[in-house]
């Protein structure tokens, strides 16, 4: 019997890479609170994660379906590596967004209404 869940969970991965590639321009709505130059890095550091989430899923794809690891397993290792990397950067470029989040916020409640 096939399991069609990693292809789901793949899809469901590119899906929101996709999102965050292309629709990254929410955090526009942000120059409001914050200057223009750290909105418009925060603009491509959610485009940047959007890109490495669709590699991701790319990546977690050909892992899944490409090489054997019988057969081929250096390109096995390589694969999976780049999966892992690509986890260690979505989540390295997370926390930064995170701390820009934290920074506004301290900002804003520091600032008198």
């Amino acid at each position: 019997m096939t399991s069609y869940l990693p292809d789901i969970l793949t899809f469901l991965i590119a899906a929101a890479g996709w999102f965050y590639l292309f629709n990254a321009h929410g955090a526009g709505r942000l120059v409001a609170m914050e200057n223009t130059h750290m909105n418009a890095r925060r603009i491509a550091l959610r485009k940047a994660g959007g890109g490495a989430l669709f590699a991701l899923a790319v990546a977690f794809f050909c892992g899944l379906h490409l090489p054997d690891p019988a057969h081929h397993a250096v390109l096995f290792l390589l694969i999976w590596l780049a999966v892992f990397l690509l986890v260690g950067c979505i989540m390295i470029l997370a926390f930064i967004d995170l701390r820009m989040t934290r920074r506004l916020h301290a900002a804003k409640s520091q600032k008198p209404s």
